[in-house]
């Protein structure tokens, strides 16, 4: 137990201002809107801000805050406010891929608006979709992981159109869990292969007219955590309200 404290120790004083939660340690935290500049409801939105470091992701195509959150979100993160993205080339973007490969976690709050589609639909994605890194996506109306280039990772759990649903990916010592509403639905023994492109919400990050999201994105967080050290608990759908400042 000292080993493992100390190991602890060294790898978070190696990555400075990223404050801990819990096991686990955010890397990256946009609320879309709450921690943004004059923003209100129906507003397009700019720039959307990083809570824990200064990687903000800019608008493309004009998405729009939108009053309309998640319940949950609202009373375990606190939400006011979350984007809204019209399926035609709407996003958000940076060209900072996060360069994690194991023992990390993504997690969002969404609201469909169609399950029909032919194509899937990209949620938050951390690399290249076809070839490398790891994100959360919408295949018809199931939540799956994906490795570009490596493995689709089913969940097998439905979700409703017009519903507020919280998804998660999780990558545990090479193991990847799919969570819907805080509960593991699938999972795959798989590495991805190191991301590049940047970081993206609603689009592929390296081609950003395809595979729009369509409907509501609230509280995308992304975290790692020491081997065996995640717990469901982590995830912000099962967090007391405002958990996640106290730091």
């Amino acid at each position: 137990m000292k080993f493992k404290s100390c190991l602890l120790a060294i790898w978070i004083a190696a990555t400075p201002a990223i404050p801990l939660l819990a096991t686990v340690t955010p890397l990256d935290y946009y609320s879309l809107g709450e921690n943004d500049f004059g923003v209100g409801n129906n507003q397009r939105v700019a720039v959307t801000l990083d809570n824990i470091q200064p990687r903000p992701l800019t608008a493309i195509g004009a998405p729009v805050y939108s009053t309309l959150v998640a319940p949950g979100a609202a009373v375990h993160d606190g939400s006011s406010l979350c984007v809204s993205f019209n399926g035609s080339g709407q996003y958000l973007t940076n060209g900072f891929p996060i360069n994690f490969t194991s023992n990390f976690g993504i997690e969002a709050w969404i609201k469909i608006n169609t399950d029909s589609d032919v194509q899937n639909r990209i949620i938050a994605y951390n690399g290249n979709t076809s070839n490398d890194g790891w994100g959360l996506i919408q295949e018809g109306n199931e939540i799956h992981g994906l490795y570009g280039g490596v493995v689709d990772i089913g969940s097998g759990a439905t979700i409703a159109v017009g519903v507020w649903t919280h998804v998660a990916l999780v990558n545990d010592s090479g193991t990847a869990r799919i969570y819907v509403n805080g509960a593991p639905v699938g999972q795959a023994v798989a590495a991805p292969n190191p991301p590049t492109s940047g970081f993206a919400i609603g689009a592929p990050p390296q081609d950003g007219s395809v595979q729009n999201f369509n409907g509501f994105i609230d509280e995308v967080r992304v975290f790692v955590f020491l081997p065996g050290q995640f717990s469901t608990s982590d995830l912000l759908v099962n967090t007391p309200h405002d958990s996640f400042l106290q730091f």
